[in-house]
C-alpha cells in the first residue's frame, strides 16, 4: 500500500490501481495502523477492489471467477399488496437458525451448504426518513461497512434511484415499500481474515 489520501467509489471504473491484488496480510496491516479518517479510506479501497472484481473478475487460490460469474445486481421497487388472510404453507419445513455475535453475511455463509437450491436473502432495516442508510458508508469502520466492502451491493447502490424510477425516500416513507436488490454476490471474507476473496461467490438478495 499505502492508501492514497483521496479514494472514492465513484471512479472505480477509471481507478488505475488494481485494488483486487492487495493481500489479506496487507489489508490487516493497514487496518492495524490506520486511525480516524484513514480507516475510512482503507475500507473504501477494499470496496473499490470488490467493485473492480465486477468488471475484471478475481482469483482466490486456484479458483478464478470471471466478471460474468458475479451477477449484475438489479434493484426494483416493491410495495405492499392489499391485506389478505395468510395461507398456511404445505409440503415445506420451516427451520429457524439462531447465530450469536455473528455478522448477517457470515450467518448466510453458514447456511450456504444447507440451502442449496434456495435463495438466500438479507433484510436491511433503515431508520424512517433516512434513506442515506442505503448508500455506501465507511465511517463506521470495517465491521459496520461489510455490506459495501464484501459484497457487490455498492454496484447496485450507485444506480439505485434510476432503477427504482423514484427517490428512495419516497418509496420507503411515502409508499411503505421496500427496495429489492437481486443478483448481489458475497465475494470476500471477514475483516479479521483480511477481506480474503472467497473461493466461491455466494449469491443473495438484499
Amino acid at each position: 500500500l499505502p492508501v492514497p489520501a483521496t479514494v472514492t467509489l465513484a471512479g472505480y471504473r477509471e481507478d488505475m490501481r488494481d485494488w483486487r491484488t492487495v493481500t489479506p496480510e496487507q489489508w490487516r496491516a493497514e487496518l492495524g495502523r490506520a486511525k480516524g479518517a484513514e480507516i475510512t479510506r482503507v475500507c473504501t479501497a477494499v470496496a473499490l477492489g470488490t467493485l473492480q472484481a465486477t468488471l475484471q473478475g478475481y482469483t482466490a487460490g486456484t479458483h478464478t471467477h470471471e466478471c460474468y460469474h458475479l451477477g449484475n445486481p438489479q434493484s426494483v421497487p416493491a410495495t405492499p399488496p392489499a391485506p389478505t388472510l395468510p395461507r398456511p404453507r404445505t409440503g415445506a419445513t420451516t427451520r429457524i437458525h439462531c447465530a450469536e455475535m455473528l455478522h448477517p453475511l457470515d450467518a448466510l455463509g453458514m447456511l450456504e451448504d444447507t440451502a442449496r437450491g434456495t435463495q438466500l436473502g438479507l433484510l436491511l432495516c433503515v431508520p424512517e426518513g433516512d434513506a442515506r442508510a442505503l448508500q455506501p458508508s465507511f465511517a463506521g469502520g470495517p465491521r459496520q461497512s461489510q455490506l459495501w466492502t464484501r459484497t457487490t451491493m455498492a454496484q447496485a447502490a450507485q444506480g439505485l434511484a434510476h432503477s427504482l424510477h423514484r427517490p428512495l425516500g419516497d418509496l420507503l416513507d411515502k409508499d411503505g415499500g421496500v427496495a429489492v436488490t437481486t443478483g448481489v454476490s458475497l465475494l470476500r471474507d471477514t475483516p479479521e481474515e483480511g477481506f480474503a476473496w472467497r473461493p466461491q461467490p455466494l449469491g443473495l438478495d438484499v
